[in-house]
């Protein structure tokens, strides 16, 4: 049967229904129904903090301009990178990554590192005589543990805005940024099974300095933040082929994602 359940807080979200069938249709006592519920809003509840405080990151650590068609950059990005909701907690980080240049305007690449394993591509818009320098880079990566018993997946839109400084090839750059980030948790034993997932929109963008030193060389510190826009939660709880279900959506459900990194580019090769 479905009853109505209270309004809980991750940023006044509101759990709207659920339902508790009963083994044998026997209507389950209030109790228990109380009981599974706790459980599985403690359930949600996790898996959003989880996921906030995860893998999601408004990192950029490139430049706006492509590599040039058959050249190679390889780049080394330590980071810290924090979640500020219901207190604050910050982690150290580093990824590597590789860009290719198919021709002028596009590079394609990979990445790995603390945020998983990644697939880029950067998309040169503007000309090459413009004295601004505008791309777009979507990126895709995550990681899957646990034989698929876990799992993290970003999908990233920025737009880079590239501000050429000096004679030098350095840019101050500039990145709004749209993310997607999708986790799931699923776990079994003989009691029963229980599976929670998360899906957060978020917005954000960095700032940061190019410096290019010598021929192949730039250094990247920088900046970046973000915050969700909207969020999903839902859990499921098996026991004894009873099933109780419960999902949560809200619009802004709070906290701040901060970057702080410095990138090393490589290019050249």
């Amino acid at each position: 049967m479905a009853n109505q359940a209270p309004n809980s807080a991750i940023g006044g979200i509101l759990f709207p229904e659920q339902s508790c069938p009963s083994k044998k249709g026997q209507i389950m006592n209030d109790s228990y129904r109380s009981s599974r519920s706790r459980c599985l809003v403690c359930v949600v509840c996790l898996a959003t903090a989880l996921a906030l405080s995860g893998c999601p990151s408004f990192r950029t650590l490139q430049t706006a301009r492509t590599v040039g068609a058959g050249n190679t950059q390889f780049a080394v990005e330590p980071t810290l990178e924090g979640i500020q909701w219901m207190g604050t907690l910050y982690l150290p980080g580093i990824n590597f990554s590789a860009r290719h240049g198919v021709n002028e305007t596009l590079d394609v690449g990979g990445s790995f590192g603390t945020s998983g394993i990644g697939v880029m591509g950067k998309q040169r818009l503007s000309s090459p005589d413009s004295s601004l320098i505008m791309s777009i880079g979507p990126n895709v990566s995550g990681l899957v543990l646990g034989s698929g018993s876990f799992g993290i997946i970003n999908l990233e839109l920025p737009f880079l805005l590239g501000i050429p400084v000096g004679e030098t090839d350095s840019e101050i750059v500039i990145t709004p940024k749209l993310l997607h980030n999708i986790m799931f948790l699923r776990g079994e034993s003989d009691d029963g099974d229980g599976r929670i997932a998360t899906h957060l929109t978020l917005v954000g963008g960095s700032l940061a300095f190019a410096g290019k030193l010598g021929r192949s060389l730039w250094i990247v510190p920088e900046v970046a933040a973000g915050i969700p826009l909207f969020a999903t939660a839902g859990a499921s709880l098996t026991v004894d082929d009873d099933e109780s279900a419960l999902s949560a959506s809200t619009l802004f459900p709070g906290g701040v994602l901060l970057t702080f990194g410095l990138g090393f580019l490589f290019e050249g090769f």
